[in-house]
Formats: C-alpha cells, structure tokens, sequence
C-alpha cells in the first residue's frame, strides 16, 4: 500500500517525499498514524511557506535597489548659481567671463529660489558657418507643470566685443559653451542650468520617427544656398512633411514679410504640432528611439540622468501646458548696413520675470547688461560700457554675409 506515492529510495533518493491523503485508500488508520501524517503535512505546508517568503523578500529586495539606482540616475539637473550684477570684460582673445561682483549689488540668493523650476538653452547649429541657426530660452516648472519656450531671433544685438554683435555668433565667438551662457546671462540676468547643443539632422530624424507630420506651410517657400546644401522649393498649404521637408520648413526665413519673426512664428506652430504627435498613444512607445536620436545628435551639459527625467515629466503636458513666446524687440533695426533686432528691455524684462526667472526676486535692469537703443534711438548698453565701443560694430557694404 502507498500511502506517499512512490517511496522508491532509489529513484527519489534526491526528492522530497511530499505526504498526501490518498483518496482511494479505504484502510482505517489508528489515531497515531493520523497525526503523524497531519504533521508531516503541516510541516512540508510550513516549509513551502518558509520558500516563498524568502523568494518574496529577494524579489523585493531588488525591486527596492532597482528603485534606489533609478532613483540616483534619473533625477532633475543641478540649478546653477545666483545671478550676479556684474559688468563683462575680455578673457582670451574673444572669450568672455564675469567680472567679479560688486559689493554695492548683491546677487539673488539661493534661498530665493523657485522649487521645482528648471532653465535651460537650446541652440541649432546652423550647417554652414558654425553660427547658431536657432535658439530657444526654455523654464519648466514641474511644481506646476507649465512649460514656457521664448524664440530669439538670431539677429538680436548682444554686448560683446566683437564686430557682428549678433545672438547667434555667442556660440562660435564666445569660447564655447560658457561664452553662450555667458552671454545669455547677459540678456536674462541669470546663469540658465542647462545648454542644449542640437544638430538640426536630429529634427529631421525625429520627424521622421513619428511617420511624418501633416502641416499647413504659411507662404511659398523657394531658395538656394549651395554653399549649405540647402535646396528649399515647398509651395504653400496643408500638406504631409517628411523629414527632410520639415527641417526645410524650419530652416526657411527669406520670404516672409516679417523676416525672421515670420519664420519664429512657422517654428513655433510647427513644434507644437511635433509635440502633439510625439505625445500620441502610439508614439509614447518609441521613447527609447527619440532617446537615441537625442543621445546622437546632442551635445549637452545634461546627464543621460536628466534627460529621461525630463521627457518623463513632459510626457505628463498637456497642449496647454506648453507656451510660446518671442522676445519683444524691434526687428527691422541695423548699424551700419547690417541687420540687427533691438531689444525692448522693458518688455523683455517683464517677460524674463513672468516665464523665465527661476527666483523669487524681480529681475532689474541692474542684473542684465543688455545693448540697445534708448528713446532718442542711440545706442547704449544697460551696464554702461559697450563692449569694443560704439565703433567697432561691422560695417556691411553689400553682398553676401550669412551672419
């Protein structure tokens, strides 16, 4: 009779007999018999049990050290230091640095910061002369969850010694990436946290990894400039972009009548609507392929930490989260033959303190060093000092330049 199966020492020598009941085992068993089966019942139950609360704790414990590195990896960037009331002076060369505070000025304290506020710079590299073809001041408050994205055009006039005191030529002329920060400093009144360095391929590429976006171009869009490889002929209306068409769209500024403003207004309406689309039940799976394409095509003080927090907290925007605005200037400004935009400071500073300030405390005219053209339209520097001197901006004398 087999009470526990087969008991076979030699082919079970390595198992553990496991007691059951039979149910067709009509022998009456004596009180002693019972119990000791009840107990090696129990005790095989009681053993089981023992494994499983074991296998659960290991499970357990890896989930929690998954989460402690998860946590240590994917996390928000460092804010960088207080502003400073400072005036600007030559280091090497062309390279600009702060000069150190001034005592009767003191900067805004770190206790003055915004919780949860973030800043941040993003440029497109323009394909041909090593200037910047695009950039973007951007805040995100991920207390409240409100994104702010203000375009500057690129022929904004910046306090810098060199002879085109354009914007866009910080990157190139100002020794890097602190030379861009620098000089945003300038303009804001405050050290942004992070620099975002993008290959425009980037764009293309993203565009193309949503299948494409359905868009409607605002005005007929034909130029050339082999020297950039650039061949745009796209005709006005809705239509269905590739890549390729899309990066064309955005980088086109020559036809509208408001020149750059024109074309900031066609970037602004078509990111919005890329972000509709990367945001898109179906696109949500492929954030490891926009990661890759924004690992490739990016240079970037921010960590690959960093970068999946903030596309998972912006994966939680909705379109009304996210904002656009432009730097209030005049656009239609030149010296010496060659365009510039002349910025507003008043508005400009009321902007910066609305959207941009991650501090508690007002943005003035004392934390900028902004150069511009006063009331009687001379121009003048907020610091007081423009850099190189009134002549030494660049005179243009026709023909091609690509500034």
């Amino acid at each position: 009779m087999k009470l526990f199966g087969n008991t076979s020492k030699k082919k079970n020598k390595n198992k553990e007999i496991i007691p059951v009941r039979s149910q067709t085992d009509k022998t009456e068993r004596s009180p002693e018999e019972k119990k000791k089966i009840d107990e090696m019942i129990a005790k095989y139950q009681k053993k089981k049990k023992r494994k499983r609360i074991i296998a659960l704790c290991v499970i357990l414990v890896l989930v929690a050290s998954a989460f402690t590195a998860y946590k240590i990896v994917v996390k928000p960037p460092e804010t960088a230091d207080p502003p400073l009331q400072h005036t600007r002076k030559p280091g090497n060369g062309n390279e600009i640095v702060p000069s150190p505070q001034d005592n009767d000025t003191p900067p805004i304290e770190v206790t003055n910061r915004k919780d949860g506020f973030y800043t941040f710079i993003i440029v497109g590299n323009d394909q041909g002369n090593g200037n910047t073809d695009t950039m973007m001041l951007g805040a995100f408050d991920a207390k409240n969850k409100k994104l702010n994205i203000v375009n500057i055009p690129r022929d904004t006039m910046v306090n810098v010694p060199w002879n085109v005191k354009k914007v866009n030529t910080l990157l190139a002329f100002g020794g890097g990436e602190e030379g861009l920060k620098a000089g945003i400093r300038d303009m804001v009144g405050f050290t942004v946290d992070s620099y975002i360095i993008v290959d425009l391929d980037a764009f293309k590429q993203l565009v193309d990894a949503v299948g494409g976006v359905e868009f409607d171009i605002p005005v007929d869009m034909h130029y050339e400039d082999p020297g950039q490889d650039l061949y745009i002929h796209l005709n006005a209306g809705m239509r269905y972009l590739n890549g390729e068409d899309a990066l064309k769209v955005f980088r086109f500024r020559s036809g509208y009548a408001s020149a750059d403003i024109g074309r900031i207004e066609t970037q602004q309406a078509f990111l919005k609507t890329l972000a509709k689309k990367m945001l898109n039940i179906g696109n949500l799976t492929k954030v490891k392929e926009f990661a890759k394409i924004f690992s490739d095509n990016v240079e970037t003080d921010l960590t690959l930490g960093n970068i999946i927090w903030y596309g998972q907290e912006f994966l939680g925007l909705k379109d009304e989260d996210i904002t656009f605005h432009t730097l209030p200037e005049n656009y239609n400004d030149s010296v010496k033959g060659l365009s510039y935009c002349s910025i507003i400071v008043d508005e400009w500073l009321k902007v910066v303190n609305d959207y941009l300030n991650p501090y508690k405390q007002d943005i003035t005219l004392e934390h900028v060093n902004i150069l511009t053209r006063d009331e009687n339209g001379n121009l003048y520097a907020t610091s007081g000092e423009i850099r190189g001197g009134i002549n030494s901006f660049y005179v243009y004398e026709g023909g091609s330049a690509d500034f």
